[in-house]
């Protein structure tokens, strides 16, 4: 009996089909979430001219801002058209993390990588964002690509390549350093065995330099306001676990965002919040971290060593920026995330080959389980959208008082709702806070109360105090990290519960 030919194996439809998944999942829950603070401000500080842009101290490089400012200046300002290029780039992300690793090692590892790539949680969460974080991830993978191929003799259009992504991703984040410090490490590196190149790579250094100094004068301006801003957030070595953990599951797997700030802001027991989901944690960390140590038997190249110090350095340096100037947050180091998958993956090219196959099996299982609860009350942005559809659809030009940093996005939904915003200064001082509410609910004889995390503006619930001493509660209802209270006038309350039918 003749054997039956062996069909050859395509990476390229394997890719296409990894490529298709990720954009399913990226654009199919788009809008699923409503904007979050990060994203309303985004929207705010992009109205305003180019140079306001510019000279905008928000601790961010104006190139993202320059995005939104176009799109809002076409008439793109919608949920949709706002977060697209954040999923082009994740969708993107995709078949450049095979491209990246296929060159770090072999076409088994780089599908690995892909894949887990595909269905990330957090390179999906950042790519349904109006944020910078996924175009930044994306310029931190082109660069480098392009000086992986630099690196193996690449011609005059990578080098070129190289330069537009490094300019492109100081314009997205200043934390692109860490990328560039990474790839530098490894061109001093080279230069020492290969004297012909050295001049490439300086030439390369002075193009990374102008690109910086393209967004250099934002730079100044953005220094200060951060380190004013941050400069008492107190950093801890669980930011590291943390964001090994957020590198798996991104939001959504493990203990809550909203639990763990609250638990920060109030001083109070961060075990109590962390035990409930001990078991999930340490399986996240516990199989990254034997992943990446098995990867570790693999001989070391310089494209391994450049894949090692894009994890390293991107994470530990946001991590030790966050002592001296800013505090730490996970999304800093989001250049990191596909590196990281990379480095992950090549343990299949390594004696322990089988074990790894199971390892990346559960890391990708878990990533799953992550993905189908990243819409869930529990993980989801706060929905303000939600809840300005509630008070619109009882009374369109209702009064809506505000606390909480997050409960400023409601202001997108709001409609023609009247907004009153509660500062942290006031919600402290009870004389000040006393004035606000005479002066902003005089004769306002009906008010809702929108709290999305309290914590940060008034801790000890004095406006609610304040409004229930006043009026008296009508109802409450919750949404996704949202509170909606109704306050009525007490005699108005009791005229309406008098003239409605009594109940049999």
């Amino acid at each position: 009996m003749a054997l039956r030919a062996r069909r050859p194996f395509r990476p390229g439809l394997v890719l296409a089909l990894l490529t298709l998944v990720g954009a399913v999942v990226r654009l199919g829950g788009l809008t699923a979430q409503s904007f979050w603070l990060d994203e309303y401000l985004w929207t705010q500080n992009s109205v305003g001219s180019v140079g306001d842009i510019f000279r905008l101290a928000d601790g961010y490089p104006p190139l993202f801002g320059l995005i939104v400012h176009g799109l809002m200046q076409a008439g793109l300002g919608s949920d949709w058209w706002l977060r697209l290029p954040s999923a082009i780039a994740g969708i993107l992300t995709v078949p450049l993390t095979y491209a990246v690793a296929r060159r770090v090692g072999g076409r088994a590892p780089a599908l690995a990588a892909t894949a887990l790539m595909a269905v990330n949680p957090m390179a999906i969460w950042y790519s349904q964002e109006c944020g910078a974080y996924a175009l930044f991830m994306l310029a931190a993978l082109s660069s480098t690509y392009c000086f992986l191929r630099l690196l193996g003799g690449g011609s005059r259009r990578h080098a070129w390549g190289y330069a537009i992504a490094v300019c492109l991703g100081f314009g997205l984040h200043y934390y692109f350093a860490f990328v560039v410090a990474a790839q530098a490490l490894v061109a001093l590196w080279d230069a020492a065995s290969h004297p012909e190149r050295r001049r490439l790579w300086l030439g390369m250094g002075v193009a990374a330099f102008v690109g910086f100094l393209v967004w250099g004068q934002a730079f100044l301006y953005d220094v200060a306001s951060q380190s004013a801003e941050d400069s008492q957030r107190a950093t801890s070595v669980l930011a590291l676990p943390y964001t090994v953990l957020t590198f798996v599951g991104g939001f959504s797997l493990g203990p809550p965002l909203r639990q763990l700030h609250h638990a920060v802001y109030s001083d109070g027991p961060l075990w109590a919040v962390l035990a409930p989901y001990s078991s999930v944690t340490v399986c996240a960390v516990g199989l990254t971290a034997v992943l990446a140590l098995a990867a570790c038997g693999r001989r070391l190249t310089p494209a391994r060593l450049l894949t090692a110090l894009l994890v390293l350095l991107p994470v530990l340096g946001a991590w030790a920026a966050s002592l001296a100037l800013v505090g730490y947050r996970p999304r800093y180091a989001v250049a990191a995330l596909p590196l990281a998958a990379i480095w992950c993956a090549s343990a299949l090219g390594t004696r322990l080959r089988p074990v790894a196959g199971v390892l990346l099996i559960a890391l990708a299982s878990l990533q799953l389980f992550a993905l189908r609860q990243i819409d869930d009350a529990e993980y989801a942005r706060e929905d303000t959208r939600a809840a300005a559809a509630y008070v619109g659809a009882h009374d369109p030009s209702a009064t809506v008082v505000l606390v909480g940093d997050a409960a400023d996005a409601f202001g997108r939904y709001a409609g023609t709702a009247r907004t009153v915003v509660i500062l942290p200064n006031e919600a402290n001082d009870p004389t000040l806070l006393r004035e606000r509410v005479d002066t902003a609910l005089k004769d306002r004889h009906e008010v809702w109360l929108l709290a999305a995390r309290p914590w940060t503006t008034d801790r000890h619930d004095h406006v609610r105090a304040l409004l229930e001493a006043r009026y008296a509660a009508r109802e409450e209802v919750h949404f996704a990290g949202v509170s909606l209270r109704r306050y009525v006038d007490a005699p108005i309350l009791a005229a309406r519960e008098e003239a409605s039918p009594a109940r049999p």
